[in-house]
C-alpha cells in the first residue's frame, strides 16, 4: 500500500492545484411589493368575468378540455389570442372559433354518415332477395353440421 500512497503523491504534484473560481455574491433579492388581500379582486378583471360567465356558463371547462388545447397547438392565431386575452370579448372570440371548428366536425361526420347510409342502400335495394339472405346471422358449426346430417 505504500507504493500507491506514494504513487498519488506523485501524481498530486504534477498536475496543477486546482483554485476554485470565486462565485459571484447573490444580489438581494428585491423586496416584494404590498399585496392586496386575496379577497380583493381588480373591479375591471371581475367585471369580465362576470359578463363571461353570464354569457357562457362553461367557458373555463371549455378552454381547460383537452381537445381545446389541442384545436389551439393547431390554430397558431387562435392560440396566440389565447395566449394575450385580456377581455371578455376576446375569450368569446377564441370559444367562438372553437365552437365554429366543432360544428364542422359534427356536420363532417354526420354528411359521412349519411353517405354511408346511401351507399348501403343503393349497394342493396329493398325487396330483394339479397337483402332478406343478408339479414340472417351465419350459421355456427355445430348447426350447419346439424342442417347437414339432417337433410
Amino acid at each position: 500500500m505504500p507504493e500507491v500512497t506514494d504513487a498519488l503523491g506523485e501524481l498530486k504534484s504534477l498536475l496543477p492545484a486546482f483554485e476554485p473560481t470565486p462565485q459571484p455574491e447573490p444580489t438581494p433579492a428585491a423586496a416584494p411589493a404590498p399585496q392586496a388581500q386575496a379577497d380583493e379582486i381588480d373591479p375591471v378583471a371581475a367585471a369580465h368575468l362576470d359578463a363571461l360567465t353570464s354569457v357562457r356558463e362553461d367557458w373555463f371547462e371549455t378552454l381547460d378540455s383537452a381537445d381545446c388545447k389541442l384545436w389551439l397547438e393547431r390554430n397558431p392565431d387562435m392560440k396566440a389570442k389565447y395566449a394575450h386575452m385580456r377581455t371578455a370579448k376576446d375569450a368569446l372570440d377564441v370559444l367562438a372559433g372553437y365552437d365554429k371548428y366543432r360544428e364542422g366536425l359534427q356536420q363532417a361526420a354526420s354528411t359521412a354518415a349519411a353517405r354511408s347510409a346511401r351507399m348501403a342502400a343503393a349497394a342493396i335495394p329493398t325487396g330483394s332477395r339479397r337483402a332478406a339472405a343478408d339479414r340472417t346471422p351465419p350459421l355456427s358449426e355445430e348447426e350447419a353440421m346439424a342442417r347437414a346430417f339432417s337433410t
